[in-house]
Formats: structure tokens, C-alpha cells, sequence
């Protein structure tokens, strides 16, 4: 039996991971710390329309 790690959709799944980290990594500093909230349904959010 295969471990998790040497499963092709885990090393996929992994490669996907690091290339959105990457791109918010370019985001503007604005943009990361006004994501909303995971569970909140946006209501944790800092962003509005008018930022």
C-alpha cells in the first residue's frame, strides 16, 4: 500500500498549494490582510466598497 505522500493527486494537490501561496505572496499588501474570514461569510471582512 501506498503512503499519502507518494500518491500522485497528494504531490499534485502539494504542487497547486505552493503555486497559490506564490501568487498571493504577489498580491498587494492592501489585498492579503482584508480577506474575509473563513465560516464568517464575510462578515470578518475589513474590505468595503469603498476601500
Amino acid at each position: 500500500m501506498k503512503r499519502v505522500y507518494e500518491l500522485d493527486v497528494y504531490k499534485l494537490a502539494e504542487e497547486l498549494s505552493d503555486m497559490v501561496w506564490q501568487d498571493f505572496d504577489r498580491w498587494n499588501k492592501k489585498f492579503q490582510t482584508r480577506l474575509p474570514t473563513p465560516g464568517t461569510g464575510g462578515r470578518g471582512s475589513k474590505l468595503t466598497a469603498n476601500s
